[in-house]
């Protein structure tokens, strides 16, 4: 799957959680130019998966995103310098004040219904599965589904 194909047949669902100006302000920032940890937190959602897709990134870039996110609604922010680095000095321990604070960046939301589990008795087993679909390139779109859906409907 390239640029933006989706798979018609595959029971994992997943829906992309970005605004417009935020995708555009990660390009900008180059938030994803180098590669970054995947978390995926996963339940049971009545006998379905409900999943979130996340990218652990530094604090500091995900700032940087909201402020050029927001740059188009507020020029004047263009014009503000980045915060200055200030040593935290509160609790952390050593190893944890001599790293970058990483946070969890959300791409989107993943779906599969309770017919499509292929582990319906292991949510971990489940969430490894799915990680595995979205990686291979293997969802379909959550709202081409929708249409589809419809379309079939009438």
């Amino acid at each position: 799957m390239l640029e933006g194909e989706v798979s018609d047949e595959s029971p994992v669902l997943a829906q992309g959680s970005l605004p417009a100006a935020t995708f555009a302000a990660i390009q900008q920032v180059g938030l994803f130019e180098h590669p970054v940890p995947l978390l995926l937190t996963a339940q049971d959602d009545d006998g379905g998966i409900r999943a979130i897709l996340a990218a652990i990134v530094p604090a500091r870039d995900v700032e940087k995103v909201e402020r050029a996110s927001r740059a188009a609604e507020e020029p004047w922010l263009a014009s503000v310098d980045d915060a200055p680095e200030v040593p935290d000095f509160g609790n952390a321990s050593d190893a944890e004040a001599e790293g970058v604070p990483h946070v969890p960046f959300a791409l989107g939301v993943i779906l599969r219904f309770p017919e499509d589990r292929k582990h319906p008795d292991s949510v971990d087993d489940e969430a490894m599965d799915l990680l595995a679909t979205l990686l291979s390139g293997q969802a379909m779109d959550a709202d081409r589904k929708r249409v589809e859906n419809l379309l079939r409907s009438l």
